[in-house]
């Protein structure tokens, strides 16, 4: 276990390492349970890290300890950057919510037995009726390509239905918006202004050695997994849409 603590700004010193030593000794005690092989924490006010917990293996193999430098692939919760650039440029008057998204994607079309069409914001809300994801197709412009051949759940804004595919759509407009790649573009607007100069907009295997391992806790889709099994690296593979490929 690692503990930086980054500076107190008129907190009480005593309290600020009372806290920290209570999430270290939760994070002791869960990382023999079910946790992961690694964990980094930050404890953080309006202004600045206050504190940063760092535990295990970002690579159980290579017994390489996690940092404060470790990136994680934090997955969907990418759709939140993704959202907020796409607001961004509707603030800029470029982006229309209520606008279908044919307007913005000529080319793109799915099945649909409905009158609406499918707008920006059922996309933003995952009320478009999209499926939830093409995982057969390797080229996430294909797969936006191949909802020709799905058919749309149920009519746009009728129910909430969960679909990376949804946001995979938005990322290609954003880049016909901002005329830039999607990580440029998540780079420029989101990144850049925050000062996140260590967090990367898309996984590639550039930023592969800064990477937290990933695993899975069982060989087995057919049971759950035993409290003594080790972890299971899984696959690795690059990650450029706008579903989840922030780290």
């Amino acid at each position: 276990m690692s503990l930086t603590r980054i500076n107190d700004r008129g907190i009480d010193p005593h309290k600020l390492q009372q806290g920290l030593d209570l999430i270290e000794n939760y994070l002791q005690q869960r990382m023999g349970e079910d946790l992961g092989p690694g964990v980094a924490l930050a404890l953080t006010d309006r202004q600045q890290s206050l504190g940063i917990i760092t535990q295990g293996f970002a690579d159980v193999t290579t017994q390489k300890a996690v940092t404060s430098d470790t990136l994680f692939e934090i997955g969907s919760i990418s759709k939140s950057f993704t959202a907020v650039a796409c607001l961004q440029q509707v603030q800029a008057g470029k982006l229309d919510l209520d606008a279908p998204v044919t307007d913005y994607v000529p080319w793109f079309k799915v099945g649909s037995s409905h009158n609406q069409p499918v707008t920006i914001h059922h996309l933003l809300s995952h009320t478009s009726g999209l499926v939830g994801m093409i995982d057969s197709i390797p080229n996430s412009r294909f797969q936006v390509w191949q909802l020709r051949n799905t058919e749309l759940g149920f009519a746009p804004g009728e129910h909430f239905s969960y679909s990376n595919m949804g946001y995979v759509v938005l990322g290609y407009i954003l880049e016909q918006l901002t005329g830039l790649t999607y990580a440029e573009t998540i780079r420029k607007f989101i990144l850049d202004p925050l000062k996140m100069t260590a967090s990367e907009p898309v996984i590639t295997h550039d930023v592969y050695d800064r990477l937290a391992r990933g695993y899975w806790s069982t060989h087995y889709d057919d049971r759950p997994a035993s409290p003594a099994a080790s972890p299971y690296p899984a696959p690795w593979f690059e990650f450029r849409n706008a579903s989840g490929s922030v780290a």
